[in-house]
């Protein structure tokens, strides 16, 4: 449980979704069989509201390249609690992005996505 749980996550989204950008989340989910084939895919897209942190020489002397980004993704959007992204999800946010190291702020209102440009 987050320090803002409920109606104060909401809240806190609401007032902040009008400062950030518009974007796209898309996950895909795989069955397997036995042998390892996908035997079927599930794509789920669900919109977010978020930023782009611009990459800093900080950053760059922890070894992350000038493809990488910190996206800050809001939890909830019109009032909706979205879907928690996964390593290897992908995003539409001022440019195509993957995920890979996915934290959560204390008070559970974002996410903190490390990316890399997709593609």
């Amino acid at each position: 449980m987050g320090l803002l749980d409920g109606d104060l996550q909401q809240m806190f989204g609401a007032a902040f979704g009008g400062v950030v950008l518009d974007g796209r989340h898309y996950h895909r989910t795989e069955e397997r069989a036995v042998n390892g084939d996908v035997t079927s895919t599930v794509d789920k897209v669900q919109s977010v509201r978020g930023f782009r942190s611009r990459m800093t020489q900080a950053m760059r002397e922890q070894g992350y390249a000038d493809t990488s980004a910190q996206l800050i993704i809001l939890q909830t959007y019109d009032g909706r609690v979205l879907s928690e992204p996964a390593r290897g999800d992908r995003f539409k946010l001022d440019g195509n992005w993957v995920a890979g190291n996915i934290e959560t702020d204390p008070a559970h209102t974002h996410w903190i996505i490390s990316a890399t440009v997709d593609g």
